[in-house]
């Protein structure tokens, strides 16, 4: 049987106050697959996802000497962007591809599997359930363009490990999270 764990970096309060507000409007607005919660599905960057015939806590283990060495990270979100019905803001910061690449570098010596399509840094805040009607789409972007304002750098100081779920979500409830 596969593991799956998905470590993620988790945005400062007021970035997930935003994120929530906004996939909660969206979703009164669009038919959604998921809406953002605080806890339950909390807004996060995915840095990497594994997956392993070892036991979650030999993953967690095998991941714990890079998480232990981050440091807070300095982001900014540069751009609306998404693919296959999701949509979410675009991160730039180059400490984010840094920990990224050190978490492939331990999932290849321990033979875990990732993700290797490219990597873009983002914040998802929703995805439709008709990911495939280009009107729909070209209406969301619209929609979160007009209404995602934040655009000043940030400082992201918590990561977390947890539980692998639909569309790309994270359950923090289910989760262990560290101060950075």
């Amino acid at each position: 049987m596969k593991n799956e764990i998905r470590i993620v970096l988790l945005p400062p309060d007021d970035i997930v106050e935003a994120a929530v507000e906004l996939s909660a409007r969206i979703a009164d607005t669009f038919d959604t697959a998921f809406t953002l919660s605080a806890t339950d599905i909390a807004p996060h960057i995915t840095l990497i996802k594994l997956e392993s015939g070892k036991s979650i806590s030999e993953m967690h283990k095998a991941v714990s000497e890079v998480i232990s060495k981050v440091q807070p990270v300095d982001a900014v979100f540069s751009s609306i962007d998404g693919a296959l019905g999701w949509v979410g803001a675009n991160i730039v910061s180059p400490a984010i591809l840094d920990i990224r690449g050190a978490l492939e570098h331990i999932a290849r010596e321990r033979c875990f599997m990732f993700g290797s399509r490219d990597y873009v840094p983002h914040l998802t805040f929703s995805r439709l359930k008709d990911f495939e009607n280009t009107q729909l789409k070209t209406e969301l972007f619209d929609y979160v363009r007009t209404h995602w304002q934040h655009t000043t750098p940030f400082t992201m100081n918590r990561i977390a490990i947890g539980p692998n779920a639909p569309h790309g979500t994270f359950p923090l409830i289910r989760a262990t999270v560290f101060s950075l």
